[in-house]
């Protein structure tokens, strides 16, 4: 789990893709190891950071949440591959119900408001 939580902060803070890559296929390779919801987590991060296949990380994220519905990180990222994708509704569904969990995420507000901008709710981005 430590490969795969290095890959985030790599990733987010410091934009070092090639070793975010590396940490996430790391963790990939070790994924046997993990817990049930952390092999999940595993999965999807390898396909959105490594192999680029949204689909394979949407369908880890949806088996996740059918184990773990109130599990708010999964529901964050899900929203995040909608917003890649391009679907702002259904990333403002994912980041709404994420927030509904956890009012005090900071992340889930900003995430929420971008994807009403992107929609044209201005007054709800607001």
């Amino acid at each position: 789990m430590a490969h795969r939580k290095i890959a985030t902060v790599l990733t987010n803070n410091f934009e070092q893709f090639g070793w975010a890559r590396e940490a996430a296929t790391l963790a990939y390779e070790l994924r046997d190891r993990l817990t049930e919801l952390e092999r999940a987590y595993t999965i999807a991060q390898y396909h959105t950071d490594v192999t680029g296949r949204r689909e394979e990380a949407l369908a880890a994220y949806r088996t996740l949440l059918e184990r773990y519905p109130e599990e708010n990180r999964a529901l964050n990222n899900t929203g995040v591959l909608y917003f890649q994708l391009g679907d702002d509704k259904r990333s403002r569904d994912f980041y709404q119900r994420a927030l509904d969990l956890d009012s005090t995420w900071s992340t889930g507000f900003t995430n929420l408001a971008w994807e009403h901008k992107a929609l044209g709710d201005f007054d709800l981005a607001k």
